[in-house]
C-alpha cells in the first residue's frame, strides 16, 4: 500500500494498492481486501496511521519496521501465505 499506486507500479512493476485517508481498521481492512503485505509511506502523510508507525519502531503494534537500502516500509504484521500485493 502507498499513497502514490500508480508511480510505484510504473516504476517497479509491483501491483500496488492506496492506502486510504482513514482511521487504522479502514486501513487494515482494505489491506486483508487486497492480500496486502507491506506499507510504503511516510508518516507525516499519514496521520492517522501515527500511532501503529510509532508503535511498530519500538518493536509493537500491527506493523513490522522494514528497511530496503535507503528506504523505510512497514511490514503487516502475521500476513498470510495468501498476500496478494
Amino acid at each position: 500500500m502507498t499513497r502514490d499506486p500508480w508511480e510505484l507500479t510504473q516504476a517497479t512493476g509491483v501491483r500496488s494498492v492506496m492506502i486510504p485517508n482513514a482511521p487504522l481498521e479502514d486501513v487494515m481492512a482494505v489491506a486483508r481486501r487486497y492480500g496486502v503485505t507491506d506499507l510504503l509511506m511516510h508518516p507525516s502523510r499519514q496521520p492517522t496511521l501515527g500511532p501503529a508507525v510509532e508503535q511498530a519502531d519500538q518493536g509493537l503494534g500491527p506493523f513490522v519496521r522494514e528497511r530496503f537500502d535507503n528506504t523505510v516500509y512497514y511490514r503487516i504484521r502475521g500476513v498470510g501465505a495468501d498476500a496478494r500485493c
